[in-house]
């Protein structure tokens, strides 16, 4: 199933019919995809908007400008984080002050 998280649901009422819910309710698995969404490509100047995580069953977008970074943090923090492309997320973690322990790379296949 696929959720967003967020603080602004008429937002996202106006451009589709989505499944909401509240970072209360998410209990996650060990292992995790996590994307961000960032406003630029530099990490010490531009800032992350949005995050997704993804657990293999269930979907999550996380409307960073509405949902405080130390939600997801506390959701994320003792996870394995699953990152395609790992140095550029990573430098956007750092930045909030969070250093994850367990980082694993996801290359994507080249055709």
């Amino acid at each position: 199933m696929n959720y967003i998280v967020t603080k602004r649901k008429d937002y996202f009422h106006k451009i589709g019919k989505y499944n909401f819910k509240e970072t209360d309710e998410i209990v996650l698995p060990r292992k995790i995809a996590l994307d961000l969404e960032s406003t630029g490509l530099t990490a010490r100047i531009d800032s992350i908007f949005a995050a997704q995580i993804g657990t293999g069953k269930d979907n999550y977008l996380f409307d960073l400008e509405t949902v405080p970074f130390k939600e997801l943090r506390r959701l994320i923090e003792d996870k394995i984080l699953v990152l395609h492309n790992a140095a550029f997320d990573l430098g956007f973690l750092y930045r909030k002050g969070f250093f994850p322990k367990k980082i694993r790379e996801q290359k994507l296949l080249q055709l």
